[in-house]
């Protein structure tokens, strides 16, 4: 008789990684399916590699629950799997004064949200914080513990303990088909390009694909529009002219596009936030990356006559409509399962990284839903 899993999840990016080493981690006997050849190949592959502390997540959202739930737990998951990563906080700068009268507005929502370490600070104090920056500031202000990950590296090793732990880890593995089975003690048929496989629970961790993936299941909750985000990368030699990730104020159109800094000390600035027409990875184009050039010179002087060293691009999806209630339920459920079945104490952790390609604040990780439950 065919293995039948705990948990099936549909997905190899940040996300899939994630939910497959935390599964494991309670005890669940989990296989990740991912469609192409390697994990961490498409919206997990291209973005600003930041975990976010939710200081502009909407209240009362998934994506401010799952951010406060995980941010505190992750410095100990990277730091236990040995990963690089740089708590270096954020300042949200107002150039005109029309863009200084929103910060007052934004700090409110900030501790609406339940975040109330970002603070307002005087133009001194932002100069003496960023001395790198145009003198042109009319405001700031400055969001401790915003922290720059290497997201491939993370996602990676998640992955990689969750098959230590047990997890099995196909890839090459396109999803074709999901279906109940009939018999007595309903299971899960998931049937992919190498197989058919069976499980308890399918997860589906799809990201730029995830509305795929639900109407391979029957379901519609939602619609998947990608983003393509575009990223200028300067070298490492002028790192020190910024040292916190530079924000913009945001507007109805986005978050805008930031300056910051990785972890391993390059300058970059991006992303767009761009409609695109295909899921697949466009290229970057030139006059895009020379508008984010003069972006970065007329907020920080000191990149002036620095040639870039390289460019990037991602893209990532945008839901364009998601049934929050349906997503809340599924959580709920997900933690009915997990104290149910669990062997013993669960430990005390999880994986969730915010990949933000686009600046929208979106989660990949609200894609994550359960497709389906069956009676145990």
């Amino acid at each position: 008789m065919a293995d039948v899993f705990d948990v099936i999840v549909v997905g190899g990016g940040i996300v899939g990684c994630a939910v497959v080493w935390e599964m494991t981690s309670y005890g669940y006997k989990c296989l990740l399916l991912e469609k192409n050849e390697n994990l961490v190949s498409e919206a997990s592959s291209g973005n600003s590699g930041m975990l976010h502390t939710g200081f502009d997540a909407v209240a009362d959202t998934l994506e401010l629950q799952c951010i406060q739930q995980t941010f505190p737990k992750m410095f100990g998951v990277l730091e236990g799997f040995g990963l690089p990563y740089n708590k270096i906080g954020a300042t949200m700068v107002a150039w005109t004064q029309e863009q200084a009268q929103i910060i007052p507005t934004i700090a409110q929502r900030c501790r609406a949200a339940g975040v109330s370490f970002c603070t307002e600070i005087s133009l001194s104090e932002l100069y003496n914080r960023e001395p790198g920056l145009r003198k042109q500031a009319q405001g700031a202000l400055w969001i401790p513990g915003e922290t720059v990950v290497d997201p491939w590296l993370t996602a990676i090793s998640l992955a990689h303990d969750a098959k230590k732990k047990g997890a099995m880890i196909k890839t090459n593995a396109v999803v074709q088909n999901i279906s109940r089975t009939e018999c007595e003690r309903q299971r899960i048929q998931v049937m992919t390009s190498l197989g058919q496989f069976t499980g308890r629970v399918v997860i589906n961790c799809g990201g730029l694909y995830g509305d795929i993936v639900n109407k391979l299941a029957g379901l519609q909750h939602f619609r998947i529009s990608p983003k393509k985000g575009q990223y200028a990368v300067y070298p490492q030699k002028v790192g020190h002219h910024i040292n916190s990730s530079i924000l913009p104020i945001p507007t109805s159109k986005g978050k805008g596009e930031i300056i910051f800094k990785t972890v391993y000390g390059n300058v970059v600035v991006g992303p767009t936030f761009e409609d695109s027409a295909s899921r697949a990875r466009p290229e970057s184009d030139a006059g895009t990356i020379r508008r984010l050039v003069r972006l970065g010179e007329s907020c920080v002087p000191g990149l002036e006559g620095c040639a870039i060293v390289n460019t990037y691009t991602g893209v990532r999806p945008l839901l364009d409509n998601c049934g929050r209630h349906s997503v809340h339920g599924t959580l709920r459920k997900s933690r009915n399962l997990r104290q149910s079945q669990a062997p013993g104490p669960p430990p005390a952790r999880t994986g969730a990284v915010r990949t933000p390609e686009d600046g929208t604040g979106e989660d990949g990780h609200q894609v994550c839903s359960a497709l389906s439950r069956s009676n145990r």
